[in-house]
């Protein structure tokens, strides 16, 4: 299993459009090849959301959005303060719920 990680800086004021526009775009994540998981952070003194999402395979969680996922996203551009950072992690460790 692999994450991909994503820091977003947010606008002062403006995170709970951040959280709004992941609402609205999470089915279109949720249909990307291998994905298994999504989950949203946020951190209000910082103006930042962190979004982990896990996938099956190291190829999956790669993947460049493009199409409807890369258009609604963009939205996401208006609100941001500065460039968003991606990392992909391998995933050892997975602790169920209860």
């Amino acid at each position: 299993m692999y994450a991909s990680v994503s820091t977003f800086p947010i606008l002062p004021g403006q995170l709970d459009q951040a959280i709004r526009i992941h609402d609205e775009v999470l089915p279109l994540v949720m249909q990307l090849p291998g994905i298994q998981s999504d989950v949203l952070l946020v951190d209000r003194s910082a103006n930042t959301i962190v979004t982990i999402a896990t996938y099956d395979t190291e190829e999956h969680a790669q993947v460049v959005p493009s199409g409807a996922l890369r258009e609604a996203m963009s939205a996401l551009g208006a609100i941001l303060a500065g460039q968003p950072d991606r990392k992909w992690y391998e995933v050892v460790t997975v602790t169920p719920t209860r």
